[in-house]
Order: C-alpha cells, then structure tokens, then sequence
C-alpha cells in the first residue's frame, strides 16, 4: 500500500510472498553472452514479493539487495497510489503538468510556438495591441515563447512517475499470462545480474515529445523505452512480450495536420552494456524496437563490450530496429520476423528494415526466416548506416554462406517468403544500393564480409530446417505460463 504525500509516494512495507511459483516453460536456463547470469537467485524468503501496483513495483525493484519479484496483474505507469480499501489514484498529462514546474505548458500551444510564420503572426498582431484567443497579443506571445523551456519541466515531471531505476541482482517474473507492464519504463544504469522473464512490456506514451521540425509530417522525439540498460551488465531477458499494443498504434492527431508519435523504442542498450541473452522474446507493433549501441560519442565505452545474443524471438509487425546494431558482437540466430498488411479499417505502418548493421558492429546472422507481405522485389532485411572510415569497417559473418566457418560457426540457411535466401548475396547487394543512394551515410570497403574472429555460442536447440526454426519460435516466443 502507497499514499501520496505532497508529490512523493511513501511506500509501506512489502510483505514477502510464501505462495506457489509461477509456471513457467520448461527446460530453459541462461545461455551464451548472458551464461552468467543469476538474477535474484541469492535473495532470502523476506526477499520474495508478489506485487500488483505501481508503488509497490517500485519499492521492489529499487531495493539493494537480491531479490525475486512476481508481478500479478496490469501493473499502470501512471499509478500514483494503491489503496486496498479506497482503490487506485492516477494521472494523465494534464495532471503531470500541473504537477510540474511548468503549469501553464500546452502542446498544441508548444507546436504553434515552433513555427515562424505563425509567430510572425502573433508579433503583428502584438505590435497592433490586438488580441488573440482571448487574451492581449503582447500576452500571448510571451506565453509562446516560454513554451519550448517549459516542454522539458512538464516531461520530467512524468518521467519521476513512469521510470524505475532499478537495483542489480534481480529477477522479474509475470505470475501469469496477464501479468503486464504498462505505460512503464524500467531503468537499468550501472546495474548487474538481472533476469526479467514472462512479461508483457508496454512503453509509456510521452505526454510532451518533441517533433524533429515543423514539417507536419515529421519524425517525433518521445523519451521512454519498455527496457533502457546503460553500461550494464549480465541480463537474460526471455520468454517476455514487448509491444505498444496488441495492434498497430496510430499516432495521435493535433493541429496543422500534426500526427503526434508518443512511443520511443522497445528496449535500449548502450554505454558498454554487456552479455546480454534476448530470447524467447515476441516484438510487436512497434516502429524502432532494439537500438543495441549509441552514438559515436559512446564509441570508446562500447568498444569490446556490447555483447549480445539474439535467439528465438518472433519480430511481428515491426517498422525498423530488429536490432539496430553499432560498435558491439550480435548473434542473431532462429528468430522469426513476420510482417503483415494491417487489417481494414485499422493503422497501416510503414516497414523500414529489419537488421541495422551500423558503426563498426561485428554481426553474426543464420537460421533466420522472414515472411514479409510488404516486400516481393526487395527484401529489406538489411540497412547500413554510418560507415565512413574504411579502417574501421562494420564485420557480417553468414556461416551458411561461408564453405569452412570457424568451429562451431556451422548453421543452416535462412528463408525469405518460403524461399531458401542467400543471406550473404542479400546483404551485399543491399550495401551496394547505400553506396551509390547514400554516400554521406555509406562507402564502399567499410563492410566485411566473413566469419574470422567469431567464436561459437551455445543455443539452447540446434535446427536442421528453418520451417523447424519457425514451427519452435511460434510454440515458444513471447509471455506464455499460466499460473
């Protein structure tokens, strides 16, 4: 139980759980980069919680010490009490405003003020001492102006909800197949030895995002992913389902003919992060999921970490970013990436690619089947970006392409709409369109293709076809127990 007190939550005790364990599928353990991994395994029975609000989620997970937590139930973002005899109390963007040091903020009226001929309107109308909605000219435009500063008050404000900063040695487990995360944001900076496992994640729509530029059709800048690790290590993330929605999320409309995008991405992963396993995992309707490494900024921290293994996750109706890749070692193998035309009547998105293989990143891919509805003449499995410097070239290994991979590196092919696709042909000649399409982005000798200096992994299965690639990930990818 939380009571809300001035603008902070003050949580009461957490009773430990002495209850059954959720059922969960059998026979999986950690594996490959995230091997090490035991989560909360060391926590006492005072240390085990079953947990049903937002308050409560959020004394378990910042605790400092081992600890297993069960979550039961849709736990909301925006719970700002729970109350077993007087119920829950929550917000919406209004309440985050006026809960913030920016109380006056509107967005429509922070959309107005980004455009210059609309303020060139105002201050005419101002130099007349006119009037515009009500209020003086001369008052309104000061109003405007204030509104790009205050955008950032009225955003943190929401973020001091939605987010967890959440302690190292965890383990986080869905009780059942209803158990969800929504409109939650869990923060993972310098942490250790986490396991999350059976969830379904849902990303907090940022009430105050910020468009790219003025052009009604433009890109927008929300804050929150489902999953952000920041230079952390040890993580096995299985079996969880990771999505806006169980369809397709429009946009929202405001004015001019804006359409307002609220979501960020699924999971981020950046600042040297490290062994991480991402398996068993559904992502769906979901625009930029997996951005696995920053920026060039971030170069020398990711360089020799960033380690990742992704296995046996169903990529649905997935825009872009399944993964995006700079600087680290990805093993993508036996996944599955399905993309379909959205039904009638509903949100139709727009597919981008699925394997980002940017900035210097060691990428190792087989085993992979893609059924795309949306593409017949070209694949766009894959899209570079960012490689400049013929020194330091981005590395894809196709074992089933290469006639004597390294030990252990052997593997089956991988299928395109029920067709067996060269995967290494299909990468070449896509890198070959960049060059001559985008040259300020990609250049010819900054991709290398082969599998010297990757080593073998350990996967939980080995498949002789991909139709027994597909027939396993769609028996055993996204949340599945029951209690």
């Amino acid at each position: 139980m939380a009571f809300l007190l001035g603008s902070t939550a003050v949580h009461a005790e957490l009773t430990p759980y002495t209850g059954p364990e959720p059922i969960l599928p059998a026979n999986r353990s950690t594996f490959s980069f995230g091997s090490l991994t035991t989560g909360g395994a060391a926590a006492n029975s005072s240390s085990i919680f079953l947990v049903d609000n937002m308050p409560d989620l959020r004394t378990a997970l910042t605790l400092p010490h081992p600890r297993i937590v069960y979550v039961k139930g849709n736990i909301t973002g925006n719970e700002l009490t729970s109350d077993a005899g007087n119920g829950s109390t929550y917000a919406d963007c209004q309440w985050f405003t006026d809960n913030s040091g920016a109380k006056q903020f509107n967005l429509t009226r922070y959309v107005m003020s980004l455009n210059s001929s609309y303020m060139d309107s105002v201050k005419l109308e101002a130099e007349k001492n006119g009037t515009i909605e009500g209020m003086s000219a001369v008052d309104y435009l000061a109003l405007l102006k204030k509104m790009n500063g205050w955008r950032p008050q009225a955003q943190n404000s929401q973020k001091a909800w939605v987010s967890i900063n959440v302690k190292s040695d965890l383990t986080l487990i869905g009780f059942d197949e209803n158990a969800m995360l929504n409109g939650v944001s869990l923060i993972f900076n310098t942490v250790n030895n986490v396991i999350i496992r059976n969830l379904k994640l849902i990303p907090p729509k940022d009430c105050f995002p910020a468009p790219e530029n003025i052009d009604p059709d433009t890109a927008w800048n929300a804050r929150y992913d489902a999953l952000s690790l920041v230079t952390s290590t040890n993580f096995w993330i299985d079996g969880n389902t990771l999505q806006d929605g169980p369809s397709r999320v429009a946009p929202d409309p405001l004015i001019w003919g804006y359409k307002i995008d609220r979501y960020d991405g699924l999971m981020d992963c950046e600042d040297g992060t490290d062994n991480i396993t991402f398996s068993h995992n559904m992502v769906s309707n979901h625009h930029k999921s997996l951005l696995l490494g920053g920026g060039l900024k971030e170069r020398e921290r990711d360089l020799g970490k960033m380690r990742f293994m992704i296995f046996g996750n169903w990529f649905a109706n997935s825009d872009s970013r399944n993964p995006l890749m700079r600087f680290g070692t990805f093993y993508i193998l036996n996944n599955l990436f399905t993309y379909e035309n959205a039904p009638a009547g509903e949100y139709q998105t727009h597919f981008q690619y699925n394997l980002g293989v940017y900035t210097e990143s060691s990428v190792l891919a087989g085993g992979i089947v893609f059924k795309n509805e949306k593409e017949s003449n070209s694949t766009k499995i894959f899209s570079f970006s960012t490689l400049l410097n013929t020194t330091l070239p981005a590395r894809l290994c196709i074992p089933a392409s290469q006639e004597n991979p390294p030990d252990g590196l052997a593997g089956i092919g991988s299928s395109f709409n029920g067709e067996s696709i060269n995967l290494k042909e299909d990468a070449l000649s896509t890198f070959e369109r960049f060059v001559a399409e985008k040259p300020d982005s990609v250049i010819n000798e900054t991709l290398l293709v082969g599998c010297e200096g990757f080593s073998a992994q350990t996967v939980p299965i080995a498949f002789q076809t991909t139709d027994e690639v597909e027939a396993y990930v769609r028996r055993e990818a996204g949340q599945k127990t029951s209690a």
